[in-house]
């Protein structure tokens, strides 16, 4: 089967994504954990480089929000497809 191919949708997976539902929650909340970090780390990175250009820091900075306000709205509108919101 390649990466492109259908997987037939039948009872069983749909059962199977149903049992995991504490693993999908799990996987949710270390996103979120890693969009704080990605936050964190864009602060730290903006702190060592605005002494030398602060038009870069700040780009930089603006970068890492967004790549960690994505994951987020992405982990968000998981959730609204799941439990409806």
């Amino acid at each position: 089967m390649g990466a492109f191919d259908s997987v037939e949708m039948n009872d069983t997976l749909f059962r199977s994504i149903a049992d995991n539902t504490a693993n999908a929650y799990a996987s949710i909340m270390l996103q979120i954990v890693t969009a704080i970090v990605i936050i964190m780390l864009g602060i730290a990175m903006y702190r060592i480089i605005y002494k030398q250009n602060i038009v870069m820091a700040d780009i930089a900075l603006s970068m890492y929000v967004l790549e960690a306000v994505l994951l987020a709205v992405g982990q968000a509108f998981y959730i609204c497809v799941t439990k409806g919101c």
